[in-house]
C-alpha cells in the first residue's frame, strides 16, 4: 500500500487555488498521517483521501490544507487514490442541496416556510396532517414527515418522476410536519426536484450553476452515467467484494438526496466556504444554513442539512458536520466554527465508518481543555 502525503497552502484566488511546495510535517500532522494510514489498513478494499482545513497567518488566504490518502483507487495493485479522484458522496448531496434552497431564500425566489403543496405539478397532492403542511424547511430538517425511502414502488431508487408523485399523492402523513425529525432521503429527493421545478433546470444543472460554479468545483457532478471515467475508482463493500458496475444505484428522480459525487480537491472547497474561509459572494448564506431548525435533543441541532453537536461527550467543542454512505461508498464533512477548522473525508469502501476518523482528527486539532 503507497501512501501520498502532501501540505498545501491555499491562495486568496478561488479560481486559482496555488499549491506550494510541501513543508515539514508537524507533530500534528504526523498523527494524523498515521491515523489515516491505519484506517486505509483496515478497510477492506478501497481507498481513502483525507483533507484537514486550519488556520495559517503565514498564508495569503489565512489558512492551508493538507491532503491524506493511503490504500487504493482501483484494486489491491494500484495506487492511492490522488486528488481528482472520484468518490461518490452519497448523503453529503443533501448539503449542496440545501446551499440552493439558502441561495433561492436569499435571492427571494422561494421562503423557508413556503408549503411543498405549491411547487409541485398540478394534480400531485402533498400530503399534510390536521392541517399542518409540509414546508421547505422541514423537507431541509428532516422534519416533513415523509419515511426514510418511498415504498411500494417498482424499482427502489430507480423511479421515475410519475411515480414517485404517485406515491406522494397516496402517502398519509403519521404526525404533524414540523414536531419531529425522521432522517429523510426521499424527503431530500423531493426538495430537489422542487428546487428544479423553480429553476427551469435540471436538478443537476441547478446544483451546478448555484453552488459548483461559483466555488469553482468543477468535478462535483452526478457520476452514476459515467462508470468509465478515468478518475473513477473501484468500489468495494464491507465484505471487501468489488462493486460491479461502479459503485451506487442511480437516482434520476431524487438525486437530492444522494446523487453526486466529487474530488477531495472540491470537497475541501466546499468545507472552506462552509467554514467562512472563501471569499466568493456566497457568505452571507452560512448564517441560514447554519442556524438552528430543530432540536434534536440537549445540544444536537439541524439546519438546512447541517448537524451541529458536541465533538466530546461533553459539551463545549461543537462540530458543524454532515455524513454520506451507500454500498461502496463512506463521506464525511465537519468543521469547528469557532476554531476554523475542518476535515473532509472521502472512502471508495464502506467497510469502515468515516465519520468515526474524521471525528478522531477534529479532535487531534481541537484538543479538549
Amino acid at each position: 500500500m503507497k501512501s501520498i502525503f502532501r501540505n498545501f497552502v491555499l491562495g486568496a484566488s478561488l479560481a486559482l487555488f496555488p499549491l506550494i511546495a510541501a513543508e515539514p510535517s508537524s507533530e500534528r500532522n504526523q498523527k494524523i498521517d498515521r491515523m489515516v494510514q491505519e484506517f486505509a489498513k483496515k478497510q477492506t478494499g478501497g481507498g481513502v483521501a483525507v483533507a484537514i482545513i486550519t488556520p495559517d497567518r503565514t498564508a495569503s488566504a489565512g489558512y492551508r490544507r493538507d491532503v491524506f490518502t493511503y490504500g487504493h483507487q482501483r484494486g489491491p495493485e494500484s495506487a492511492p487514490p490522488n486528488e481528482n479522484a472520484i468518490f461518490y458522496l452519497a448523503s453529503v448531496t443533501k448539503v449542496l442541496t440545501a446551499t440552493v434552497l439558502a441561495k433561492f431564500v436569499r435571492d427571494g425566489k422561494v421562503r423557508l416556510d413556503d408549503p411543498a403543496q405549491k411547487y409541485v405539478p398540478e394534480g400531485v397532492r402533498v400530503p399534510s396532517f390536521n392541517g399542518r403542511h409540509m414546508t421547505l424547511k422541514d423537507l431541509a430538517a428532516h422534519t416533513s414527515g415523509l419515511p426514510n425511502e418511498a415504498g411500494k414502488v417498482s424499482q427502489p431508487y430507480h423511479y421515475e418522476e410519475k411515480e414517485f408523485y404517485n406515491w406522494l399523492s397516496n402517502y398519509k402523513l403519521k404526525y404533524a410536519p414540523g414536531t419531529k425529525n425522521v432522517y429523510s432521503n426521499v424527503g431530500y429527493g423531493f426538495l430537489g426536484l422542487i428546487l428544479a421545478r423553480v429553476a427551469h433546470m435540471s436538478y443537476e444543472e441547478v446544483v451546478i450553476k448555484e453552488v459548483c460554479d461559483p466555488l469553482n468545483m468543477p468535478n462535483t457532478r452526478i457520476e452514476y452515467y459515467h462508470p468509465q471515467s478515468p478518475d473513477l475508482g473501484n468500489f468495494y463493500n464491507k465484505k471487501g467484494s468489488l462493486i460491479k458496475g461502479g459503485c451506487c444505484v442511480a437516482l434520476p428522480t431524487l438525486g437530492g438526496g444522494g446523487a453526486f459525487a466529487s474530488t477531495i480537491n472540491d470537497m475541501s472547497r466546499f468545507l472552506a466556504f462552509n467554514m467562512g474561509l472563501l471569499h466568493t459572494g456566497m457568505e452571507d448564506l452560512l448564517p441560514l444554513l447554519q442556524q438552528h431548525d430543530f432540536t434534536l435533543l440537549k445540544n444536537h441541532f439541524i439546519g438546512l442539512g447541517w448537524y451541529d453537536n458536541p465533538l466530546y461527550q461533553k459539551p463545549g467543542i461543537m462540530k458543524i458536520n454532515k455524513n454520506g454512505g451507500m454500498p461502496g461508498t463512506s463521506t464525511y464533512l465537519a468543521f469547528v466554527k469557532g476554531t476554523k477548522t475542518g476535515v473532509v473525508v472521502l472512502a471508495n469502501s464502506d467497510s469502515q465508518p468515516t465519520t468515526k476518523l474524521g471525528n478522531d482528527i477534529l479532535k487531534i486539532l481541537n484538543p479538549q481543555k
